[in-house]
Formats: C-alpha cells, sequence, structure tokens
C-alpha cells in the first residue's frame, strides 16, 4: 500500500515538474519576445541601490545596450546609466519595494547612449532567495515607454498652442461648455484670457454659466436658453447672436458657437464668443438709412404730384390774365403819346441842372480841403480828391457808405467796440435827422490811420437846404503839423520841468540807492571804524553773524566774528590797516558759536583831506563752495580708486580666461597623439567640455554685466513651477558633491515655508542664474558644515529666497563692498577659489528687475545668510497641472538633415555633432546651395539653419511651402523676442548634443566605428 502510494505521489510530482517546466519554458519564451519588454531579477547589495542582475530576457541587451553577462557582473553598469535626475526615484521605489514587500511602479529616463535618452516603466515586487533564505531578490519587467511620453508630450504641446491661440484671438474668446446628461447642470471649464475683457467679470467667475445666462438681455435671455437645451439634445451646431450686458449702462452684441459632442456622462461643447458690436451698429445705421431715403421718395413723390396740381390751375389763370393785358396794351399807347411830349420839355429841363451841377462839381474837385456830401440818412453822395489824399480812402470805396462807418475806421483800436459803434451812429442821426441839423458844427479830430501815423484834422459840417432833400456838406482841413509842432512845444516844457524836479531830488536818490544796494546785496556789508567799532551792518550781515536789529549795532567790534585764529586775526589786521584789500578765505563765527568760511573785500573811507574815517567790508558766506570743493577732492580719490579696481578687475578676468583656454589648447594638442587609449581620450575631452563651459560662463557674466550697465537686460517671464525647481537644484548640488568627493559639506533645501503646488509667472532663467550664484558662492567658500537654501512668503506677500552657509564670512565692513562692480571682499580670494566677482553684482541687479532687492547678514569664521525678494504673480491650479511635463519640438526618425550655415566653421560643428547622432547630413554654405537642396528631389527630414539664412525672407517661405520641420540656431534674446510657429523650432546658443537630442527626439543608432 504505502510502496503505491509513493509510486502514486511520484508520478502526481512528474507531472508537477513537467508543468513547471512548460511554464518556466512559457515564460522564458514570452520574455523573449515580449514586444517593448524585458523580465528581470535583481539581487540588491548592501547599499541597496547597488546589485547585480541574476537573470535577464533575451531582448536585454537590445533594451539596456548593455550585456547579460556585463549586467550580471556589475549592476552598476546598468544603474549608471539612469538618469541623474531620476536615480533618487529609483533608490527610493527600491527601498520601498523591500520595506513594504509590495508591487512598486516607477518611470525613470535611461541613458541609452551618448546622445540617446528613453524613458523605461519598471515594475518590482520582492521575494525570497530560495539558495539563500537571508537574501531578498527583486523580480521585475522592464517596459520601453518611450513612445507614449513623446506622445504625452505632442499632446500637452497641441494644448498649449490651443490655449494661446484662445488667448490671442482678437476681438474673440475661446471656451469649453460641459453639461452633465442626467441633472442637466452647464459648467464653463475653460475659458482663454480674453474674457474678463469682453463678459465683464474674471475668468474664476466665467465657471458659473447661471451668471452667463443673468448677463442676456432679458428680451433673449428665453429664446437663448431654449436654443442652447435643443441643440445640446439634438447634438447639433449652435450659432446664435444675441445682445449682452455686461453692466447695467452698457449693451453688446456677442456671436455663441460651438458644436456639441458625448464623453461618459457628459455633453462637451467647444466654441468661440466673437464681440460683434461693431458689426450690428453698422447694420441698424444701415437699415435706419434705408427707412430714411424710402420715406424720402415717398415725400417727393407727393409733393410733385400737388406741384403738377397747381401748375395746371396756375396755367388756365394765365390765360384769362392774357385777354386783360390785350385790353390794356391798347389804352398804353394811347398814354405814350402823350407821355413822349412831357418827357421832351422834361429834358430840356435836365440838361440846365446838369451845367449847374458840373460847376459845382469843378469848384468841389479843385478845392484844396477835403469835402463830401451826405443825404439826410448818412450816406456818402459826393467824396473829392483832397478828401481822398487826406484820409486815404478811394471815392468809391467811400460813395453809398454812412458817415459814421468812415469816422469808426479812424477811431483809436480800444474804441472799436460795437457799444461804442451804437453810440457814434445815433449821435450822428440825432444830428442828421433832428434840430441841430440845422446849424453847423466845427470839430478837431486825430485820425489813427492804418499804416501807422496818427492825422490831426479840423472838421466844418452843415446843411444844404433842398426842401425835404436837403444834403450835409462837411469841408476837411489837415492840420497835422500845426498839432506836431503845438505838442513838441508842449513836451519840451514838460521836459524842462522835470529835469529841474530832477535835480531837485538828485542827491535824496543818491543815498537811498546805495542804502538799497546794501539791503538788496547777497553778501554782507559792515562800515566800521580804525579801532573795529560798526558804524553800519546792513540786513544780510546781520543774518549772516545772527545779529539782532534792535540790538544797537554802534557797540559791536567786528573782531568778535573772527575766529580765535593766529592766521585769521593778523589778517583781519592787516585789511584794516590797507595792506591787504581781499581775503579769499577765513575762518568766522556767528553769535551762536556756529563757524563759516568768509571772503572780504575791503576798502577805505576818507574824509575830504584824505584821513581815513573807517572801513567798509564786503563779506561773502563760502562755505558751500568750500563744501564742493571737499566734495569734488572726495570724488577724484574715487575715482582713482574705481580706476585702480577696474586695472585690478581687468588682471584677474585676464587670468581667468587664459586658465580655461590654455585647458583647452594643451589638453586639445594631448588629442593629436594617435597612441592614446580610448580611456585618456575621454578623459581629455572631459577636461575640454570643462573648460569650455567655464569659458562660456566666463563671456555670459561679461555680457551679463555689459547689459546691465547698458540697461539692455530684458526679461522673459513664464509660468513656472518653484518647487520643482528647487527640488532639482538641491539634487543637482548633491550630485555636485559627491563627484568632487566633498564628504564634508551638505546642501539642505529648507522646505518648512515652501507654498504648497507653487506656481508663479516669472522669468525662470534669471531666478535660476540668481540662485545658482548665491549657492554657488556659498559651497565656494564653504569647506565643511552646510549649505541651506529656500523661501518663505513674507508679510508683504513677496517671495523671500535665502541662502545660509557655515562658511569663511564676511567682514562688516566689506558688506556692502561685495555688491560693487570690480569689487570683492577680498580681492585675493579669487586666486584661491577663482572666478571673476561679477556674480554679485549681476545677482543684485536682476533682483531689482524682478521687483525686489538683496541683503547679507555675515559674521567671520561662522557663515554668511544672503536673502532677496522678488514679485511674482501666481498660476492657476489648472494651468499648474498642464506644468508637470516639459514641452519639447520632436520629431521622430529624423534622419536626414539639412544644415544651413555661412560661416564654414560653425557649419562643420554642427554638421559633426549630428552625424554623431547617427543622421545623414546634407551642407548648404550659400543661397545656390540651398536651393539646390530645396528645390531638389532629394527627402529631407529637417532643416538647421543659422544667421545668415534665418534673416532671409525668402528662406522662410520656401521652407514653409514644403512644409519642412525648421530649427533656427538663435541667442536668448532672439528666443524671446521671434514669434511662435507650429512648423519652426528654436535652439539657443551655443549649440549642444543635450539640445539637438530634445528637438529632434530618438536619433538613429550610430554604427560601430
Amino acid at each position: 500500500m504505502n510502496l503505491q502510494r509513493l509510486k502514486d505521489e511520484n508520478s502526481i510530482l512528474k507531472k508537477q515538474i513537467f508543468q513547471l517546466a512548460r511554464d518556466k519554458e512559457y515564460l522564458q519564451m514570452l520574455s523573449d519576445n515580449f514586444p517593448g519588454g524585458v523580465l528581470f531579477r535583481f539581487k540588491p547589495s548592501f547599499d541597496e541601490a547597488i546589485g547585480t542582475f541574476v537573470y535577464v530576457g533575451k531582448s536585454w541587451k537590445k533594451m539596456t545596450n548593455v550585456s547579460s553577462e556585463e549586467a550580471a557582473a556589475n549592476g552598476r553598469a546598468v544603474i549608471s546609466k539612469i538618469h541623474p535626475e531620476d536615480i533618487l526615484n529609483y533608490v527610493g521605489a527600491i527601498k520601498t519595494c523591500l520595506s513594504s514587500k509590495s508591487n512598486i511602479l516607477c518611470e525613470i529616463r535611461y541613458l541609452y547612449s551618448r546622445h540617446v535618452t528613453k524613458w523605461f516603466q519598471v515594475s518590482m515586487t520582492a521575494s525570497l532567495d530560495r539558495d539563500d533564505l537571508s537574501s531578498v531578490l527583486l523580480n521585475g519587467f522592464l517596459i520601453d515607454i518611450t513612445d507614449k511620453k513623446e506622445a504625452e508630450l505632442a499632446l500637452l504641446d497641441q494644448q498649449k498652442r490651443i490655449r494661446s491661440l484662445g488667448d490671442n484671438l482678437p476681438g474673440g474668446i475661446l471656451f469649453r461648455l460641459e453639461t452633465d446628461i442626467a441633472t442637466e447642470e452647464k459648467t464653463i471649464t475653460y475659458a482663454s484670457k480674453q474674457w474678463e475683457d469682453i463678459m465683464g467679470y474674471s475668468i474664476e467667475e466665467s465657471h458659473n454659466f447661471d451668471l452667463v445666462i443673468s448677463k442676456i438681455h432679458p428680451d433673449d435671455r428665453t429664446s437663448f436658453t431654449e436654443s442652447i437645451n435643443r441643440c445640446i439634445l439634438k447634438r447639433s451646431m449652435f450659432n446664435r447672436e444675441t445682445r449682452y450686458c455686461p453692466s447695467i449702462a452698457v449693451t453688446i452684441w456677442l456671436q455663441v458657437c460651438f458644436h456639441p459632442r458625448i464623453e461618459n456622462d457628459t455633453c462637451i461643447g467647444d466654441g468661440y464668443i466673437i464681440d460683434i458690436t461693431g458689426r450690428k451698429q453698422t447694420e441698424l445705421e444701415l437699415n435706419n438709412y434705408r427707412l430714411h431715403l424710402e420715406n424720402l421718395v415717398k415725400e417727393r413723390t407727393e409733393k410733385l404730384e400737388a406741384a403738377l396740381w397747381e401748375l395746371s390751375s396756375a396755367n388756365n389763370e394765365l390765360l384769362a390774365a392774357n385777354e386783360e393785358l390785350n385790353a390794356i396794351n391798347e389804352k398804353i399807347q394811347v398814354k405814350n403819346v402823350q407821355l413822349n411830349d412831357e418827357i421832351d420839355t422834361r429834358n430840356k429841363i435836365l440838361e440846365q441842372l446838369r451845367d449847374s451841377e458840373e460847376k459845382f462839381r469843378s469848384f468841389i474837385q479843385q478845392s484844396m480841403d477835403g469835402i463830401f456830401i451826405t443825404d439826410k440818412n448818412g450816406i456818402i453822395l459826393h467824396w473829392n480828391e483832397s478828401q481822398t489824399r487826406i484820409t486815404g480812402v478811394p471815392s468809391e470805396q467811400a460813395i453809398g457808405k454812412h458817415y459814421w462807418d468812415m469816422l469808426f475806421i479812424y477811431l483809436p483800436q480800444q474804441k472799436r467796440t460795437e457799444a461804442y459803434y451804437e453810440k457814434l451812429k445815433q449821435r450822428s442821426l440825432s444830428y442828421f435827422k433832428g434840430d441841430k441839423g440845422q446849424l453847423p458844427i466845427m470839430n478837431e479830430l486825430p485820425l489813427y490811420m492804418s499804416d501807422g501815423p496818427v492825422r490831426y484834422v479840423q472838421s466844418s459840417m452843415f446843411p444844404v437846404g433842398f426842401a425835404e432833400n436837403r444834403l450835409f456838406g462837411c469841408i476837411v482841413r489837415d492840420i497835422t503839423e500845426r498839432k506836431k509842432t503845438e505838442m513838441e512845444l508842449e513836451r519840451y516844457r514838460n521836459h524842462l520841468e522835470a529835469m529841474v524836479e530832477e535835480k531837485n531830488h538828485e542827491l535824496v536818490r543818491s543815498e537811498s540807492m546805495y542804502r538799497q544796494l546794501t539791503v538788496a546785496s547777497p553778501d554782507a556789508v559792515i562800515m566800521c571804524s580804525t579801532g573795529f567799532v560798526t558804524k553800519y551792518m546792513s540786513p544780510k550781515a546781520m543774518e549772516l553773524f545772527g545779529v539782532e536789529p534792535d540790538s544797537g549795532i554802534s557797540a559791536i567790534d567786528i573782531r568778535q566774528f573772527v575766529h580765535p585764529h593766529k592766521d585769521s586775526e593778523d589778517l583781519l589786521e592787516q585789511l584794516v590797516g590797507e595792506q591787504l584789500s581781499y581775503v579769499p578765505q577765513i575762518v568766522m563765527t556767528r553769535n551762536n558759536g556756529s563757524t563759516f568760511f568768509g571772503e572780504i573785500s575791503a576798502a577805505a573811507v576818507k574824509e575830504h583831506d584824505g584821513t581815513k574815517a573807517g572801513i567798509l567790508m564786503v563779506i561773502r558766506d563760502i562755505t558751500k563752495r568750500k563744501q564742493a570743493e571737499m566734495e569734488l577732492v572726495r570724488a577724484k580719490e574715487k575715482a582713482e580708486e574705481s580706476d585702480k579696481l577696474k586695472s585690478s578687475f581687468l588682471a584677474n578676468m585676464s587670468h581667468e580666461i587664459r586658465t580655461p583656454i590654455n585647458g583647452i589648447n594643451g589638453f586639445l594638442n594631448f588629442l593629436q597623439d594617435e597612441y592614446l587609449t580610448p580611456k585618456r581620450r575621454q578623459y581629455y575631452s572631459d577636461i575640454i567640455k570643462e573648460s569650455s563651459t567655464q569659458l562660456v560662463q566666463l563671456i555670459d557674466d561679461i555680457v551679463d554685466i555689459a547689459k546691465i550697465e547698458s540697461k539692455q537686460l530684458m526679461l522673459n517671464p513664464v509660468p513656472f513651477n518653484l518647487n520643482h525647481f528647487m527640488q532639482e537644484l538641491n539634487k543637482s548640488y548633491e550630485f555636485y558633491l559627491r563627484s568632487k568627493n566633498r564628504e564634508k559639506l551638505v546642501v539642505v533645501l529648507d522646505d518648512r515655508f515652501l507654498i504648497e503646488n507653487c506656481v508663479i509667472y516669472i522669468d525662470s532663467k534669471r531666478l535660476r542664474q540668481v540662485l545658482t550664484n548665491l549657492i554657488g558662492n556659498a559651497v565656494k567658500f564653504t569647506d565643511k558644515g552646510y549649505v541651506r537654501f529656500g523661501y518663505r512668503l513674507n508679510e508683504s506677500g513677496r517671495l523671500e529666497f535665502y541662502v545660509e552657509d557655515t562658511g569663511c564670512g564676511i567682514p562688516n565692513d566689506q558688506l556692502d563692498v561685495i555688491f560693487e562692480s570690480f569689487r570683492q571682499a577680498d580681492m585675493n580670494n579669487n586666486r584661491r577659489y577663482g572666478g571673476t566677482g561679477l556674480g554679485l553684482t549681476i545677482s543684485r541687479s536682476i533682483v531689482r528687475m524682478l521687483g525686489g532687492d538683496i541683503s547679507v547678514q555675515s559674521e567671520l569664521n561662522i557663515g554668511s545668510t544672503f536673502l532677496f525678494t522678488i514679485s511674482h504673480i501666481p498660476v492657476s491650479e489648472k494651468e499648474a497641472q498642464a506644468l508637470e511635463e516639459k514641452t519639447d519640438f520632436r520629431q521622430k526618425n529624423r534622419k536626414i538633415i539639412l544644415v544651413a550655415e555661412s560661416d564654414n566653421v560653425k557649419r562643420m560643428f554642427y554638421a559633426r555633432l549630428l552625424a554623431g547622432m547617427g543622421a545623414t547630413v546634407l551642407e548648404a554654405g550659400d543661397l545656390p546651395q540651398w536651393t539646390e537642396h530645396i528645390d531638389g528631389q532629394g527627402h529631407i527630414d529637417s532643416i538647421l539653419a543659422g544667421y545668415g539664412f534665418r534673416q532671409n525672407p525668402e528662406v522662410l517661405q520656401q521652407v514653409i511651402r514644403r512644409k519642412l520641420p525648421l530649427i533656427l540656431i538663435v541667442t536668448d534674446r532672439e528666443q524671446a523676442d521671434t514669434m511662435d510657429d507650429r512648423q519652426i523650432a528654436r535652439i539657443t546658443e551655443p549649440v549642444t548634443v543635450e539640445k539637438l537630442n530634445l528637438l529632434l527626439g530618438e536619433p538613429a543608432i550610430p554604427t560601430a566605428g
């Protein structure tokens, strides 16, 4: 029985072993043929991150570019190719998997080769090693998700461009309306940035669709709502024009259009809103104008019909009137015969009157005096030549005008007013038509001629009797010369009287003038006796020395205002003794004890016999001038110091630039040795690359300081995840310290005050430059201890960053100097630590451009703390989520690339980089070569264009017509200024393999050799 049971158990065991062998074979086949993935088993070592791969799938070499033998011998060969920014995530995943014994999933970047980076998804679970129960194995699966990642990045790029299109749509808004099918609740989940300008409230409030409906015009609201519901129900296009009231006093017209679609249980409508107020107003004006034209035509037609009826009636009346006129004409013919006889008689009488009038006219024209005649209404009827000579007005301009009109034009300018004109007119009419018109009147009048001089005339006006047709004559005589003689005599008499009066007051004026001169003088004026006792002090002198006006100046000794200094007293004695007449500088005192610098000019006051009666002194306060002279001396000393500092800076800069150049030149010579081993050649290449990077950094600092001094440094703000940046900065410095074997120093990110999901709108490049300068300086000047950095939100609402270290510290008298150009706290430090000393100067300028300031606190041999603040603009949560991944310009399998660059050296360099990435390179050094490649039949995947080609509009148009992806090599400033285009990408100088990888995606694998 026992034997049979053993046989049965042995049979079952063999089946299980056979089944296990088949399962193992199946798993082996699945692992070896799984598309895009590979199985592995990893045995971690003591530090849990480095171990050996005890098993890998067949496609391991293809996936990782590391052979299974090398992976089994040294797990570091695989782990070292994980991207430095993802190594901590990978180590953390291993630790979590070992501690929790659970399945762990993570995504990492893997440096497949020098020019190729892949994305892997790693899935791991822990299990005991059956051969060694004290060990743990990690069983995992490695999947290549590079295509997926590229698709995700491309999708984010597309979303960003759609949002950019919406934010820049002129006069319109892009939006998304989502409707819950079950509850019919509507929500606006997205709106472009023009929403607030058009709709009248913020984008945050735009999510409330009921608020949009409430602002629709009451007359359109019901039909608008019903139309939206009907379109959502039928899934049809919604396109409607409606009136909208963003405020109580404003009504605009909007065109709303969207097309609904169903996703899950939600109806989504993407569409646009356009402000069509201008178009609607134009349509309304055109409609009003059309109605006006129709009414005008109707009105003119009615008037034309009425006029035709009236014309018909008038014709009838005209026929009747013609018959009456015929009868009257017969009577007129009889009367004409009688009138002809009477006309002959009257013509004889008129001939006699003409002879009489001709004699009268001849008398008036030959008169030496001016004569004019008016009728009883004041209208001028005659104007002789003498009157024209006197007044300068021709007769044709005077005849027919009123007398007062002619008189008005000769009045002075101040009397030529409407009120005075009316007064002159009424006075003239009262003479012509009243009782006074029976008597002659005489006047003397000044005539103010238009060409400047005044002419005086004497006029005599008298009536000429002709019954009711009475006329008025006026004789005008020119008395200008007589008047001038009278006025000249009057002026001469007044001049004599004035001369006598002036002589009488000459002495009084002379005395007053000199007294006023002393009062108005800006200098102090003092009259003193030979014994230094004051006789007179000007107000300025009393103000200068602090003397009260009512204190009595006769008892003041002038020597009390001289500083008790021997040289000053001796100069005053010499001044009074006529040995000096000018003292350029003397120290003087005031009554309150204060001192000032005085400049004295003096002159002796003598009696008639020549004896000295006193001294007249003019004292000027030259304190400000002396201060200006001292300021000038200090400025000269500062300029000399600045010149020395510049010389020191240039010497330091020359040393700093020569150091990397010497490294580059020296190791380039070493690379020419054909017997170099690959390892040594790589070592020399790394040194050349490091020296080149150092040289570029030096040049960047010099360019930045030049831009700052010329005020040409520009900011380019973008949305920026601050917390991610701080964490990346911390990891990069940790990696740097490990690579330099600086085990005594740690860099710590202080995350106590970090703001959750902190995404801000700022120039990330310049912020990175400031923090890198400060942390780099802290690391450079700290041998052991720590460098701690972080940020917090201060009371003023600004972000305050800090960098604290335990380094050598800075003397107190140098805390301000370190931020100046060409200055360092210790001018010898640059020899020990390196650097140009421009970092803090550039950092302070950038911080001030970002709306803040920078300061430092330090103690020698204890450490320093740098603090700076910046202004910032927070970004909403929705926009922050879109920043979790960076957007790239990527297209796969770009193998044939045209390099267009007129500079031969640059073109050779770019071609070498691309050839090393496995691409086929075509070169164009001028426009004929460009045209040959572009217009040829050969295939081109993309174009890398330098300065000369990207500035040519014809070249860019050819690329756009061919729809070829174009990469422009630009500077940082051009990167911010150039216009965005989906077909055009940009790469900033200097061009590196890493930058080309980001743009070109995964290149072909280079062939061996």
